[in-house]
C-alpha cells in the first residue's frame, strides 16, 4: 500500500507520512504479535530516527508485567541501513489489545556523526518499598565503531537523548503496578584520552501490588533498558531546554465490584503542556528529544503517600516549533490514564480508583541542520495474560524502516 505524500498535521492528530527530500515512500515490514499501519520509509541509509515518545492504551487497566517503546538500528540489516521502531506491552493476568502510536522525526545525517546504545539494569523489588536510584556510566570506544562512524563523530561537540525504554518482569517474576519511574540521559562528554564517549546515565523504578488480584510474593526483579542516542556536530547542536511538568489528580466512578459509585467522575482529557524558550541562536529546524522522563504514582492528599495504580493509558509525547520572535515554543503531553469510561464492560475486575501523578519530561531541543520528517507508527498489540512470562519477543510488536528504492 502505497502512503501519500503530506505536511505535518495537527498536534497528536493523524499525522500523515510521505514525501521527504523529493524521494517516494515504501512499505515498512511489520513482526510481533499486532498489525501495523503503514509507515513513510527514510531515503537513504545515513538517516537517524529521533523518537518523540508514544501513546498506549489498553481497553481495561492492567498491571505493567511490561511496558515500553523505543527506536533502534536492526541489526539484521545490511550495514546498519534500517531501523526498527518497537512496542512492548504485556498485562498481568487477563488479555487485552491495545493501540498504540510512536512518534518519530526522521533526520538526514550528512557530515554528522550518530552512535546507539543501549542501557540495561536491573532492580530487586521489595514490593511498595523504596528502591535505590541506579546510575552509571556508560563508555563507547571509538576503536569499536567503523572507521567512517568513528571518524565523523571523533572531535565533535555531542549531545546525548533518550530513544525509548523498555521495563519488564524478569525470571518468572510476579508483575506489580507502577509508583515510580524514571530513566535519564544525564551527561555525554568525551573522555579524558578523546578516544571514547561517556554517558552518564541514571534510573529508578519503584512497583507495588497493593489489590486483592497479586497477593504475591513481596519481591520481583524487573529490567529496565533505554536506547541512548549520541549525536556529533561541529558546533553544539542544543539550543534550547526545557522541563516540562504535568501535577494532576483525578476522581473515579467506581472501584472493585461497582463499590463506591460516583457519577460525576470525568476522564481525563488534558490539553498538552506548553513554554516558550529563547533559542542561543537562530533556529532552522527544531527536532525535540528527551534527556529524561520520570512518572510518580501517590494519593491526592495533603500526605502525598506513594500509590500503585494500574493503568489503561499513557501519553509521552514531545514537540517543538519556531515562533516570529525566535524563540522556541516546546510542547508536552504527558498522561497517566487509570481509567477509561465503561471499562468494566471488559473486565469486571477492572479497577478505577482515584489517584494522582506527577510527569516530567526534561528536552532539549535541536538544531537540525539537514532535512527532516515526522512521521507516527499506528500499532494494534495483542497480549493473552494468564501472567505469561513477558520477557521475550512475544510480547514485542516491531516494524523494520528500511531505505525507499531508487535513492
Amino acid at each position: 500500500m502505497g502512503v501519500p505524500a503530506c505536511v505535518r498535521g495537527p498536534w497528536l492528530g493523524v499525522w500523515c507520512v510521505g514525501a521527504w527530500l523529493a524521494s517516494g515512500c515504501a512499505d515498512g515490514t511489520a513482526t510481533g504479535p499486532g498489525v501495523t499501519a503503514d509507515m513513510a520509509e527514510p531515503p537513504s541509509a545515513s538517516v537517524v530516527t529521533f523518537w518523540r515518545g508514544f501513546e498506549h492504551e489498553w481497553t481495561h487497566n492492567h498491571r505493567w508485567n511490561r511496558f515500553g517503546n523505543w527506536v533502534s538500528r536492526d541489526p539484521d540489516c545490511p550495514e546498519g541501513q534500517c531501523w526498527s521502531l518497537n512496542h512492548a506491552a504485556a498485562s498481568g493476568t487477563s488479555a487485552d489489545t491495545a493501540q498504540a502510536r510512536t512518534h518519530v522525526t526522521y533526520g538526514a545525517l550528512g557530515d554528522l556523526g550518530f552512535v546507539q546504545r543501549r542501557v540495561t539494569t536491573t532492580f530487586a523489588l521489595q514490593m511498595a518499598y523504596p528502591s535505590w536510584r541506579q546510575t552509571g556510566v556508560m563508555r563507547i570506544e571509538l576503536a569499536d565503531l567503523p572507521p567512517m562512524q568513528a571518524d565523523a563523530l571523533r572531535e565533535q561537540s555531542l549531545v546525548g537523548f533518550l530513544n525509548g525504554f523498555d521495563v519488564y518482569a524478569t525470571d518468572g517474576s510476579p508483575s506489580a503496578k507502577p509508583i515510580d519511574f524514571s530513566v535519564a540521559v544525564d551527561d555525554v562528554r568525551w573522555s579524558g584520552d578523546g578516544e571514547g564517549i561517556d554517558v552518564q546515565w541514571s534510573a529508578y523504578l519503584m512497583m507495588g501490588c497493593s489489590s486483592e488480584e497479586c497477593a504475591l510474593s513481596p519481591e520481583a526483579t524487573y529490567a529496565v533498558e533505554f536506547e541512548v542516542g549520541v549525536l556529533g556536530s561541529p558546533s553544539p547542536m542544543g539550543v534550547a531546554r526545557a522541563t516540562l511538568h504535568h501535577r494532576y489528580g483525578w476522581d473515579a466512578p467506581r472501584n472493585l465490584l461497582g463499590s463506591g459509585k460516583n457519577p460525576d467522575a470525568v476522564e481525563l482529557r488534558p490539553k498538552p503542556v506548553r513554554r516558550s524558550v529563547k533559542a542561543t541562536e537562530v533556529v532552522t529546524t527544531p527536532v525535540p528529544v528527551m534527556t529524561r522522563l520520570s512518572m510518580h504514582l501517590f494519593r491526592w492528599d495533603r500526605f502525598d503517600k506513594p500509590a500503585d495504580q494500574h493503568m489503561v493509558g499513557w501519553r509521552s509525547v514531545v514537540d517543538a516549533s519556531k515562533t516570529l520572535d525566535g524563540s522556541v515554543d516546546v510542547a508536552a503531553d504527558l498522561l497517566f490514564k487509570n481509567w477509561v469510561p465503561q471499562m468494566g464492560r471488559h473486565q469486571v475486575f477492572a479497577y478505577e480508583e482515584v489517584g494522582a501523578a506527577d510527569m516530567k519530561a526534561d528536552i532539549t531541543v535541536l538544531n537540525f541542520p539537514n532535512p527532516t520528517m515526522d512521521a507516527m507508527w499506528l500499532t494494534h498489540h495483542e497480549w493473552g495474560g494468564k501472567e505469561a512470562p513477558a520477557d521475550g519477543q512475544e510480547a514485542v510488536t516491531s516494524m523494520q524502516v528500511r531505505p525507499s528504492e531508487g535513492t
